[in-house]
């Protein structure tokens, strides 16, 4: 979940950071019951999460 395929091939920290950043508001989001998991990754890259 954390690599973000918007980044792919990606090693520059700040995307490394994002994408640990985009996860872990995805998956508090999940659990928090507001959307309906489980969510995954867009493969394109245009959207964060399904």
């Amino acid at each position: 979940m954390a690599k973000d395929p918007a980044h792919t091939g990606s090693n520059r920290p700040i995307d490394i950071e994002k994408g640990i950043h985009e996860r872990t508001v995805g998956l508090n989001v999940e659990e928090s019951g507001k959307i309906k998991g489980p969510i995954v990754r867009d493969p394109s890259g245009k959207a964060e999460f399904f």
